[in-house]
């Protein structure tokens, strides 16, 4: 979630609060779904960057290991 610090509490006591019509908690519901899944992407994506190797460096460290024991 992106507000860590509104628990659900919060959320269930401020519905309690206003009337909502049933196109506007729709149009909520589907905002979160939206974001949770772009935060879901983001870090999805960014895992991907940071297992990727960096461009220059061999695939695999056990032949640059091999390289520079055969020297």
């Amino acid at each position: 979630m992106n507000e860590p610090h509104i628990t659900e509490y919060q959320l269930r006591h401020a519905d309690k609060l206003v009337c909502w019509t049933l196109g506007e908690r729709l149009r909520f519901v589907w905002y979160r779904i939206r974001l949770t899944i772009s935060e879901m992407n983001y870090a999805t994506r960014r895992m991907t960057e940071l297992q990727m190797p960096l461009p220059g460096e061999d695939a695999d460290p056990d032949a640059t290991r091999t390289k520079l024991d055969k020297k």
